[in-house]
């Protein structure tokens, strides 16, 4: 159905300017009818001149344009398309029949311009066959028409087999190579297809492998790797950017490990770390696994108060986990913050600037917070 589909394209695109070419020399054998007719065995009466004078002049364009007019309105359906071919081969089969003469039996206008449909126009096998067959009908009928007393020679009969050979010989072969450069066409589009679903799939791949190559694998957050690319890309900003580090300790975690192994330590950390995502929900805020037990969280955009209580909520978040701790009354959070508004600082000054200041709330005695500015 596909290749039926496209072979009607492919006619649409030469039909309408087969058909003009028909109805502009058509109208040109008209004008020079005096020329062509005297030496045409066919022709041999002043009227009959006349005559074919007025359907190549009047009956052929009128029957051209009519088509194409039709064409227009209508859609060009396959059956409009075999109706235009038939017309434009009777048009054909008259010029070749009505030239004939002493001296010839095929007119060379009306070979090359059959023989250019036939490598022009693509025909299933067929349909071949039957309009070459009216061509040849078409030839003979002429005769009948103008001159059915007339008795012509053996070798017009044998030229115009040799014509009808000729043409179905053109025809099948451009059908067989338009029907294998479709399919050769089809295969390509499918393999290009294939090969463009491959690469989408090795980049999704690739995507999810790349977003492996970022993520803790016990916390579910970001890992260092993807904390130092975002201190990388800050690194390189070339405008002030207000900046508050949070670095977060779980207290006294090697105590949870000791006393109740490292899958409860696991399973305290990913209760932690989810209540740090309850926290910092914005899309901006950057929470990844430092190493160990350490959580640092990086926010831009905010003021100094709004990250003093964001660290404020993350201790009393942790506390409301209710985790048990072997040393104290429940798991806890020291943590330390830095903020600059308008001063450009390297990305590790932050961290290093809340370490200290994590360890002076440790120094207190654990459980709370302390941010300063830079």
């Amino acid at each position: 159905m596909q290749l039926q589909q496209h072979i009607k394209q492919h006619n649409g695109r030469y039909l309408s300017q087969a058909i003009i070419a028909v109805v502009v020399i058509s109208i040109i054998l008209s004008q020079v009818t005096g020329y062509w007719l005297d030496e045409s065995l066919i022709i041999d009466k002043d009227i009959e001149r006349v005559h074919v004078k007025y359907l190549f002049l009047y009956g052929f364009p009128v029957l051209g344009l009519s088509l194409l007019i039709l064409g227009n309105f209508s859609g060009q359906s396959v059956v409009y398309h075999k109706a235009c071919i038939l017309m434009i081969v009777s048009i054909v089969a008259t010029i070749n029949t009505l030239s004939i003469s002493m001296f010839s039996d095929i007119s060379i206008i009306s070979l090359m311009m059959i023989t250019l449909i036939a490598k022009l126009l693509v025909f299933s096998p067929l349909f071949s066959l039957f309009v070459y067959s009216i061509y040849i009908f078409q030839s003979n009928m002429m005769v009948e028409i103008f001159h059915a007393d007339m008795v012509l020679y053996a070798n017009y009969y044998f030229s115009l087999a040799a014509m009808f050979i000729w043409l179905n010989y053109i025809s099948i072969n451009n059908y067989r190579s338009f029907v294998r450069d479709y399919n050769h066409e089809q295969k390509k589009k499918s393999w290009m297809a294939t090969a463009i679903i491959h690469n989408r799939e090795i980049a999704a791949r690739n995507v999810i492998l790349n977003g492996y190559s970022y993520v803790d694998e016990v916390t579910g957050l970001h890992n260092r790797r993807y904390l130092q690319q975002q201190m990388a890309l800050l690194n390189q900003r070339s405008y002030p950017l207000p900046l508050g580090v949070l670095l977060i300790d779980i207290d006294h975690f090697k105590q949870v490990n000791d006393v109740y192994g490292h899958v409860k330590g696991d399973e305290y950390l990913k209760k932690v770390s989810q209540a740090m995502r309850n926290v910092f929900k914005r899309k901006s805020d950057v929470i990844a696994r430092y190493g160990g037990e350490e959580i640092v969280v990086m926010l831009t955009g905010i003021t100094q108060q709004d990250l003093e209580n964001k660290a404020k909520q993350a201790c009393e978040a942790v506390r409301a986990l209710a985790l048990q701790h072997p040393l104290r009354e429940c798991v806890s959070v020291s943590i330390g913050g830095i903020y600059a508004s308008t001063e450009h600082y390297p990305a590790e000054h932050y961290l290093d600037s809340a370490d200290n200041c994590m360890y002076e709330v440790k120094s207190r005695g654990r459980n709370g917070y302390l941010v300063q500015s830079l």
